[in-house]
């Protein structure tokens, strides 16, 4: 659902999960990129910025079969990446 209004979004994939980063400026549009960004890989299909909103940035994912998601850190980005979860 985006943020703040509710509204129903559909993703691509049979499985999904959200990412919500927190401490950016609320005073200004924290992203300018395109809303929806689609994934040539087997995993993640789709990825959808749902809200930003003071100081709060998330993304729906959409998904292709339940994951796990590992979170790597850099000087200056953070890298997600979905597996599948274990059987």
């Amino acid at each position: 659902m985006k943020d703040p209004s509710g509204m129903a979004i559909d993703l691509a994939g049979s499985a999904g999960a959200t990412i919500v980063l927190r401490g950016f400026r609320g005073d200004m549009g924290n992203y300018t990129g395109a809303a929806s960004l689609a994934s040539s890989g087997s995993r993640l299909l789709q990825v959808y910025e749902i809200g930003d909103f003071e100081g709060v940035v998330s993304w729906a994912v959409g998904l292709n079969g339940a994951s796990c998601a590992s979170v790597t850190v850099g000087a200056s980005s953070l890298t997600f990446q979905f597996i599948a979860s274990p059987a």
